[in-house]
């Protein structure tokens, strides 16, 4: 990437930041939970006068995304990807980081592992003297209007960091589950939030009539609480009844896209 570019973006205070993108891929790097830890790392970094460079891994399947819009994942398939997801998750939390643009496009396939990628808009939590986590101030709409949670979208009080990943896996989660997001902008005026709002995800979906389990709807339903202070936490999420339960079939690795053949 050119310095001229890196300064402009600096300069403009531009909510990517791939110097904060670099340093985010080499602090959480460090000391890795294993050798793969479900996100993406910088293998090598090198500069010139003019351009910094980046080495990172190729993942041979493409976006999660892309698979997703081919039609909706059973649960057992859904519930294969979200283990790794909500892994990958747990290293950035046990880093105090939070990634503020977690979606099926930040994540990319490699066969059957998943990872998460573009750290440019990652914050380091606070924490107070006894290791409590501390709110942040607002910083502006940041990520995707499908996966903001409302207090982002509303910028006006100070936010939970890890809260606000925990929401974005929950519409990740929904996406997997149903092929679509749950709504288009977590507002009232978006009929679709206020049905998610006031409790009624799962009885929302069956009228589209798509099958979801009780155990999946009520996970989705906590991890989308409006009110963060109510969200579920990711430790509650390791140990709700839909993610634990042990799946005997796996399903198989993705296709490779047609131009990786």
């Amino acid at each position: 990437m050119s310095w001229d570019k890196i300064r402009e973006l600096s300069e403009r205070r531009h909510a990517e930041d791939p110097i904060k993108e670099l340093s985010a891929m080499q602090f959480i790097g460090d000391n890795m939970f294993g050798p793969r830890a479900h996100v993406s790392e910088a293998l090598e970094t090198l500069s010139d006068n003019r351009y910094l460079y980046c080495v990172m891994p190729f993942y041979i399947n493409g976006e999660l995304f892309d698979h997703v819009k081919v039609g909706s994942f059973t649960e057992p398939r859904a519930r294969f990807w979200f283990k790794q997801i909500i892994s990958a998750l747990h290293l950035l939390q046990s880093k105090g980081v939070s990634h503020r643009d977690m979606s099926l496009e930040n994540l990319m396939v490699d066969d059957d592992y998943a990872v998460v990628i573009d750290l440019g808009m990652c914050l380091l939590c606070p924490y107070n003297k006894e290791g409590g986590r501390l709110l942040m101030i607002p910083q502006g709409q940041c990520g995707k209007f499908n996966y903001m949670s409302p207090e982002v979208y509303h910028n006006r009080e100070n936010f939970d960091g890890f809260a606000i990943d925990i929401w974005a896996c929950g519409i990740i989660l929904f996406c997997m589950c149903c092929g679509v997001p749950p709504f288009d902008f977590p507002i009232d005026s978006d009929k679709r939030y206020r049905a998610v709002r006031d409790g009624r995800l799962l009885a929302m979906v069956r009228s589209w009539r798509i099958p979801m389990s009780d155990e999946v709807g009520d996970l989705i339903q906590i991890m989308l609480m409006e009110d963060r202070r109510q969200r579920i936490s990711l430790a509650e999420v390791l140990q709700h009844p839909w993610t634990v339960n042990p799946d005997i079939d796996q399903p198989p690795p993705p296709s490779p896209p047609e131009w990786a053949n």
